[in-house]
């Protein structure tokens, strides 16, 4: 068993394990959002030491969920009130990717887009969920060729300068279903 007493000097405010094996788990953590940028932190954990395996800085301000892949441990979405991303950790190297909601695909379900509450990803899929602060749960699904002719190519995001089309597996968002008439604070794979 380790302890780090400090993994980030401002905090951490969500943090997510997933097991490797019977003696390996990966540790990723969001640090708390202060002056500086938040960070998304990813660790190896076994049973005798901890070590870091990649750092990046999370474009988007006050992300608050973080959630691994359960079927590929590669890949990660985190969100803020107003965004998600998709996280790939690839040789030691973190990339993302933050889709934009088409507003013309949705406008006939919503009037204005509420508060993103949680994320996390379908088991067995490569699709992921998103609640909303209104009931709302959007699904993303990889982009193909049947879902090209959504066109959200202007809404869309790439980071770090680099394409990440070849690296990422673009999600769009697919389908929105009103599940509640409240807010989805919690969802569970």
């Amino acid at each position: 068993m380790n302890t780090q007493f400090t993994p980030h000097a401002s905090g951490i405010i969500a943090i997510e394990l997933i097991s490797l094996g019977e003696d390996t788990w990966w540790l990723a953590a969001l640090s708390a959002h202060d002056e500086s940028k938040q960070q998304l932190l990813l660790w190896e954990l076994t049973y005798n030491e901890i070590s870091l395996m990649a750092v990046a800085a999370v474009p988007t301000r006050e992300n608050t969920t973080l959630r691994f892949n359960p079927s590929n441990p590669n890949e990660l979405v985190s969100n803020s009130t107003k965004s998600v991303i998709f996280w790939l950790y690839d040789a030691q190297h973190l990339s993302c990717y933050i889709p934009r909601l088409s507003r013309r695909r949705f406008k006939r379900q919503i009037k204005t887009l509420a508060d993103f509450t949680k994320s996390c990803f379908l088991p067995g899929t490569s699709q992921a969920v998103t609640a909303t602060s209104d009931g709302y749960l959007f699904l993303w699904d990889a982009r193909s060729a049947e879902l090209d002719f959504f066109d959200d190519l202007e809404d869309e995001q790439q980071i770090d300068g680099k394409d990440n089309k070849t690296k990422i597996d673009e999600k769009i968002a697919v389908k929105l279903v009103r599940v509640s008439q409240k807010a989805i604070n919690f969802l569970s794979t």
